[in-house]
């Protein structure tokens, strides 16, 4: 038993609660996109959107607050507010319209498969945008995510759906706000970045929520407060996961939460994958853990 405590406290340290931390993010956003999911069957998507960022604003101001015991971090916060910062802002919620939209019509499974892409077109944006020159691993890396795309698409699927654009302009939306991330990381402490992110896509809703039919049933409103904690608490985990791992270590392993997005597909609504979409998929995910790590 002391070799076992002696080892865990010797090798307990960033890599342990950093993977930890990933994992748990990445369960904690399925739960959040699974309840999304059911939401759309009986109230408008900016609704749901509102609700995805308004408990975490409200939570991440009260920290704030009660941990400084007063008004100056917020204050500090709108004097470093940007126009990148609000652009990152409109991508996320653009990223997130689309996603939702997604769930509505396709299924959690292939969407998720489709969304994890978002790691190809960062690459292809920072090979333009940033002037970026990668290795020969991650060109074919890339070569590959792209051909498991194609396999996505197999002959049986009836080529592209709508559900797969949307799910497809989602990552693609997503890849820039990883790349505008960068930008603001010199600038930008990484409190008003999160901070930022959800202010601004709280106002961007709240003038389409305020014109919505408001659900009045609780099941429906169980899962409104699910998906606003549960995203809360796995983007909180994901934020701390980056003091614990090297980024490509936490992309790597954010790619748990296609799996996590599976078994929520088959147990919750039932979901069966063609066997070519399978193949596709783990091609992507392959591309994406390679592209991950050798950047």
């Amino acid at each position: 038993m002391k070799r076992i405590q002696t080892f865990w406290r010797t090798h307990s340290s960033w890599v342990s609660r950093g993977a930890v931390l990933v994992l748990a993010s990445q369960v904690f956003l399925t739960i959040s996109h699974t309840f999304a999911k059911l939401a759309t069957h009986t109230t408008s998507t900016p609704v749901i959107m509102f609700m995805r960022y308004a408990l975490p604003v409200v939570i991440v101001s009260g920290w704030v607050m009660g941990r400084h015991q007063s008004l100056q971090p917020i204050r500090g916060f709108v004097r470093s507010f940007s126009w990148l910062l609000v652009l990152r802002g409109v991508l996320g919620v653009s990223s997130m319209w689309f996603l939702v939209m997604a769930f509505r019509i396709g299924a959690i499974s292939r969407i998720a498969f489709l969304n994890a892409t978002s790691a190809l077109w960062a690459l292809l944006l920072a090979m333009w945008w940033l002037s970026e020159r990668p290795s020969r691993w991650v060109i074919g890396a890339l070569l590959m995510g792209l051909g498991g795309m194609g396999l996505i698409f197999h002959p049986t699927s009836w080529g592209l759906s709508w559900a797969d654009g949307l799910a497809l302009a989602s990552a693609i939306t997503t890849a820039m706000v990883f790349l505008s991330l960068k930008r603001l990381r010199q600038t930008h402490g990484s409190g008003s970045i999160v901070m930022g992110f959800y202010v601004v896509g709280l106002l961007t809703m709240l003038p389409l929520a305020l014109t919505q039919t408001w659900p009045t049933d609780g099941v429906t409103w169980g899962y409104l407060v699910g998906l606003s904690v549960a995203g809360a608490i796995g983007q909180w985990c994901l934020s701390e996961a980056y003091h614990h791992l090297p980024a490509s270590s936490v992309s790597g392993l954010s790619m748990s939460g296609v799996l996590f997005f599976l078994v929520s597909g088959m147990l919750v609504f039932g979901e069966r994958l063609h066997p070519i979409e399978w193949a596709g998929g783990m091609v992507v995910l392959v591309s994406v853990l390679v592209i991950s790590t050798r950047r």
